[in-house]
C-alpha cells in the first residue's frame, strides 16, 4: 500500500506543481527517467551488500539511514508552490 500510494503522490505532485501541461510534461519526464534509473540500482545494492555482510542488517540500516533525505525531499515537495514556465529557448 505504501509503494503504491507514494507512486501515486508522486505523479499527483508533478501535476500540482507545474502551471501548464507542457511543464507538468516536462517535469513528469524527468522525474520518471531519473526516478527509474535510481530505484533500478536498489535491489543491486542491497543484495549485494547482503552478500558482502552475510545477513540483513546492514541492508535495512541502510534503508533506514536513506530515509532521511527522502523524508526531507518529501517535505520540500509538499510546500503549497507552482513553478513558473521555463523560458522558450
Amino acid at each position: 500500500m505504501a509503494q503504491g500510494g507514494g507512486f501515486a503522490l508522486g505523479l499527483t505532485l508533478v501535476v500540482l506543481r507545474s502551471a501548464t501541461p507542457l511543464t507538468a510534461a516536462r517535469m513528469g519526464g524527468v522525474a520518471q527517467c531519473l526516478g527509474y534509473l535510481v530505484a533500478s540500482t536498489g535491489p543491486v545494492a542491497l543484495g549485494a551488500l547482503h552478500d558482502l555482510t552475510g545477513g540483513w542488517s546492514w541492508s535495512v540500516g541502510l534503508l533506514l539511514v536513506l530515509l532521511v533525505p527522502m523524508a526531507w525531499a518529501g517535505w520540500g515537495a509538499a510546500r503549497a508552490v507552482v513553478l513558473p514556465e521555463a523560458a522558450r529557448a
